[in-house]
């Protein structure tokens, strides 16, 4: 195993192989540094998907003339972009929902419970939606 490797365990095949692994490095270097995570996190596609819905949601937003100003506070237009969709308005969802602050923490479920409450919002308020995105897309 290399230094970074991350190995999920979701069957006893996969544990069994997993222990076999780490039986063979610590043999081979005699130490080894293991962390054991237990809760699911989301996943890598889940976390492109989220990067990909705030690109969506900027376009969507500054396409209905709704700059962050107006969206959120009278005063000069600036344009959305990913980057402003996921810090002021994913993540203050994200921490209202779970307390979580960083994006790397959540579950898989709770990535479509806060997509569907800030989505939920942002179609009622100034009817923009956008889709999460898919592998099909």
């Amino acid at each position: 195993m290399m230094e970074g490797d991350v190995w999920v365990i979701n069957s006893p095949e996969t544990l069994e192989n997993t222990i076999r692994q780490i039986r063979q490095d610590y043999e081979k270097n005699g130490f080894l540094s293991v962390k054991i995570e237990v809760n699911k996190t989301r996943t890598l596609s889940q976390n492109r998907a989220l990067h990909l819905y705030c690109k969506w949601m900027a376009e969507e937003l500054n396409n209905a003339g709704l700059d962050m100003l107006k969206t959120f506070d009278e005063g000069a237009s600036i344009s959305w972009t990913a980057v402003s969709v996921k810090e002021l308005m994913w993540k203050p969802v994200q921490k209202s929902m779970t307390g979580k602050k960083s994006t790397t923490a959540q579950t898989k479920a709770e990535y479509i419970d806060i997509y569907e409450a800030l989505n939920r919002h942002i179609s009622s308020k100034f009817g923009v939606t956008v889709p999460w995105p898919n592998r099909g897309m």
